[in-house]
């Protein structure tokens, strides 16, 4: 009997016989439940244990537990972070000393926080690193980053380090060579253009990226100046360090150097010539001409000794050849022109004699012409008077 009222028939008869069935309404309680629970993903595995990558530890716990080979350095901060400074000042590859930047930035925030001159400094070399490696978008983000603390007043910074905070800046966004980026170059080179900076390299550098964002910006005659300061510490501040092994990697980085100067003096020497300072872009040529020739850059050099060519004479060389050719006219081309030789000269006396002689030879002959011309007549008039004479007689 009860299987009879349980079946699907039963229930259908129930239902008509009863009249229609009422719809039951679902909470939003139950509705949040449902979709919740149809939209977990099924179990299809059933072990108890949790996922390892689910489990919130900490990057120590989980770097030692994938190395246990690995020693454990327990040692102060302040000791691994005299130990970094020392590594840095070696000659090292750029993936080590990145790596070595990265962890001295971790331990300075550690051990004196991330407001810190030490946070400021971290900033400042790893932008420094992002400069050399030429990648001026990270430079430039790190750089900011150091710019932020300082502009917060959060630490205290140097004025030195200043300095190379706004030569780092400039040097990235000059990297770009756009009239923004120019304009950003100069803005943080603004409160600096005139200081005094002890670190030679920084010196160099400040003058340069202030030729170059003058020469960007089209103002040439306030480019000059710095250009010619660039080039005067150019050498001092790429000098090796001390004690460098000789090798053939080192002869090449020196030979790199030279080309660089080379180019600056290119470079400057091209903003003189749109200035129109003839004998100052000859004078930067044939530096860079000779550095070419020295390295052996046969092709570059002839170039450069055309270019110079093809510039002509400066007004301050046309003036020295004037002022030689009025003392010395005896040196001047045009004057030996003008002034005949002495055997030009006997050559000319000697013709002068000839035609001379030409012309006494010709008045002789025209004399003798004439009086044979005159005897001639003289002859007829005789001969025509006796033929008078005789025809007369014979009347």
């Amino acid at each position: 009997m009860s299987q009879q009222q349980n079946s699907p028939g039963s229930r259908r008869t129930a239902a008509t016989s009863n009249g229609p069935r009422k719809t039951q309404k679902i909470t939003q309680r139950d509705m949040d439940s449902a979709c919740h629970r149809l939209s977990r993903v099924p179990q299809k595995f059933s072990s108890s244990k949790a996922v390892q990558s689910e489990k919130s530890e900490p990057f120590a716990v989980t770097y030692f537990k994938n190395n246990p080979d690995a020693a454990q350095d327990i040692r102060p901060p302040d000791e691994k972070l005299s130990d970094i400074e020392t590594a840095l000042q070696g000659q090292l590859q750029a993936s080590e000393k990145f790596s070595l930047l990265v962890q001295q930035k971790a331990l300075r925030f550690i051990n004196y926080g991330e407001n810190s001159p030490e946070a400021f400094r971290s900033f400042l070399a790893i932008g420094a690193f992002y400069n050399e490696q030429k990648r001026p978008d990270s430079a430039i983000r790190h750089l900011n980053k150091a710019k932020a603390l300082q502009e917060q007043q959060k630490c205290e910074v140097s004025p030195d380090e200043d300095a190379q905070l706004a030569v780092e800046l400039a040097d990235a966004h000059l990297s770009y060579k756009t009239q923004k980026h120019t304009r950003d170059a100069f803005e943080a080179l603004r409160p600096h253009l005139e200081t005094e900076i002890e670190d030679i390299k920084y010196r160099h550098r400040r003058d340069l990226y202030k030729a170059r964002c003058y020469n960007y910006l089209e103002q040439l005659d306030e480019a000059q100046e710095p250009y010619a300061a660039a080039l005067e510490t150019y050498d001092e501040a790429h000098q090796p360090p001390e004690g460098q092994e000789n090798n053939e990697k080192e002869n090449d980085q020196r030979k790199e150097t030279q080309k660089e100067h080379a180019k600056l003096y290119c470079e400057a020497a091209d903003a003189a010539e749109r200035l129109n300072h003839i004998k100052t872009a000859k004078r930067y040529y044939r530096e860079a001409m000779n550095i070419y020739s020295d390295l052996g850059i046969e092709q570059a050099s002839k170039g450069l000794e055309i270019k110079i060519e093809t510039l002509g004479p400066d007004e301050e060389e046309e003036e020295e050849e004037e002022q030689r050719g009025e003392e010395n006219p005896e040196e001047n081309p045009q004057y030996d022109e003008q002034q005949p030789s002495e055997e030009g000269h006997e050559q000319s006396n000697n013709n002068e004699e000839e035609e001379s002689n030409k012309e006494r030879t010709l008045s002789n002959g025209n004399e003798e012409e004439e009086k044979q011309n005159e005897l001639s007549l003289q002859q007829k008039i005789v001969d025509k008077i006796e033929d008078n004479a005789e025809k007369e007689n014979l009347l």
